[in-house]
């Protein structure tokens, strides 16, 4: 568009430029002065015209710059909130995961342990530190991410707090106490406590420190909360459970409470993110269709906007792994067996990770076996091998390849088989990687997710009543291996079309 306007502006300068000549030449073959002042009024005449149209073309391009700015601004805001949605997965994500673990723990050391970790994930803090009031007294009971053991660390927050009210300095350079003093010469610019209360009685508080200036949102300060809710419940619990014979009792009802109050935050985890996810959906595919197939910004858009699809994607996939492996814990996880052609799963997985591999530069391959159809749950049965694919990708070097198989394993077992060129996992951690957010730390990776991807594997591998395990790849890497037993479809039933698959999320 803009290169037409500018042939445009140049056809019409070169024309006025003609008309000026043929005015000069006209005037000075024709003496008569009559003829003299027409030519000079045609003449004028025609260089009026070539300025309007001059000036209109200035009025487009100005036109198209706004346009364009505009844009780039909703495709910003687009981005800035993808991000913003995909960090709340998170939280709520560890949210879900320390929920769990306080069902599974009436330890007290236990749960302070896990606060710690879960405060830093949660909160993004780059120092955490648990204390525990008794007798109107603080005591610092637990504490990471400092440079040294905080002696001089009291809480802002008053012993007779009867509320969940947080504390929330967001510049410590305001305030005039010992402990700010002394947090910013140890660094940090801002802080925020947490108190956890029960029955009206303060149980103690989770202070969070950053290096950086921080702002929260009501949003995260609800989430945060939540936290501070569930950290209370399991102390309490703890407490009890481990002060008198409380346990029977803990067992049959605060113990329900918690199992409710985990499946109450999944569906809070679903309902706030499915909306503005769709929301960004929508918008992205609106500026898609909006720009024409000859505008020259037309590639660059449907390739951003495409890119930010893959990425809404998958951000609800990894909602969706999250409600499948409570589903599963919980013994309510039920499969939708339908006749599946296991290429065309594999099929799939490539088209959606096909991109992803492009752009790491690393190669995608399949190897299957003629199979008849077998009775799977595909839509479960395909995002436990986009997992696993997925996963491959995080850990093989570039240049390298991600093989797929589907094999036989006997007469009847099928073997799917994702073998990457990475560096390979230990033996230390090929059964531990599969539970819920276990990663390997120190392991080469392009990057890194949150550690659920393969406890879905496992959770639809046990649905199927199957397995799955690791394998040192003999070239380098490792082999993921998922084996389910074969059920051929009946040969009357045949593969359901596409609008007979089960719906996934519009995105």
């Amino acid at each position: 568009m803009i290169r037409q306007i500018n042939l445009n502006r140049m056809i019409l300068t070169g024309a006025l430029m003609a008309a000026t000549v043929v005015m000069v030449v006209l005037n000075l073959s024709q003496p008569n002065a009559f003829n003299s002042l027409l030519n000079i009024a045609l003449t004028l005449l025609v260089a009026a015209l070539i300025v309007f149209g001059l000036l209109m073309i200035n009025v487009l391009e100005r036109r198209w710059d706004q346009q364009e700015v505009a844009l780039q601004a909703v495709e910003a805001d687009n981005m800035a909130l993808m991000k913003r949605i995909s960090q709340r997965a998170d939280q709520l994500s560890t949210l879900n995961q320390l929920s769990v673990l306080m069902t599974q723990t009436l330890s007290t050391s236990d749960v302070l342990d896990s606060t710690v970790s879960s405060a830093a994930l949660i909160t993004q803090a780059d120092a955490v530190a648990v204390f525990v009031l008794t007798d109107q007294t603080f005591e610092r009971v637990r504490d990471a991410g400092f440079n040294d053991s905080p002696a001089y660390l009291t809480p802002v927050t008053s012993p007779t707090l009867t509320s969940m009210t947080p504390t929330i300095i967001h510049n410590l350079r305001h305030g005039q106490r010992e402990p700010m003093t002394a947090l910013l010469a140890d660094g940090f610019q801002s802080m925020l406590e947490l108190p956890f209360v029960s029955n009206g009685r303060l149980l103690g508080v989770v202070g969070c420190y950053f290096r950086r200036l921080s702002s929260f949102k009501d949003d995260e300060i609800g989430i945060m909360l939540s936290f501070a809710a569930l950290l209370s419940n399991a102390l309490q619990n703890a407490e009890r459970y481990e002060q008198t014979d409380y346990r029977r009792e803990v067992a049959s009802s605060n113990l329900q409470a918690l199992l409710e109050a985990r499946e109450a935050y999944t569906h809070m985890l679903v309902h706030d993110l499915r909306s503005p996810l769709t929301a960004v959906a929508t918008s992205l595919k609106m500026l898609a269709s909006t720009v024409d197939e000859t505008d020259a910004h037309h590639e660059t858009i449907q390739r951003l906007t495409s890119a930010g699809l893959r990425g809404l994607r998958k951000v609800m996939a990894r909602v969706d792994s999250l409600l499948d492996i409570a589903k599963m814990e919980s013994g309510v996880m039920s499969l939708q067996r339908t006749p599946t052609q296991v290429a065309k799963l594999v099929e799939n997985v490539f088209k959606d990770l096909e991109p992803l591999a492009e752009g790491l530069e690393v190669r995608l391959y399949a190897t299957i076996t003629p199979l008849p159809p077998l009775m799977l749950d595909a839509d479960k049965m395909e995002r436990a091998l986009l997992n696993l694919v997925d996963n491959a990708l995080k850990y093989t070097p570039q240049g390298s390849t991600v093989r797929v198989e589907a094999v036989r394993s006997g007469p009847d077992r099928l073997q799917l088989r994702v073998a990457d060129s990475g560096s390979g996992v230990p033996d230390s951690h090929k059964e531990r990687l599969f539970d819920r957010f276990v990663q390997i730390e120190d392991r080469q990776v392009v990057r890194r997710g949150v550690g659920l991807g393969l406890s879905l594997c496992k959770a639809v591998a046990d649905a199927h009543e199957g397995r799955i395990w690791i394998e040192d790849n003999p070239t380098g890497g490792a082999i993921f291996i998922i084996e389910v037993p074969m059920i051929v479809a009946p040969i009357s039933e045949k593969p359901p079309t596409e609008a007979e698959l089960p719906t996934k999320p519009a995105l």
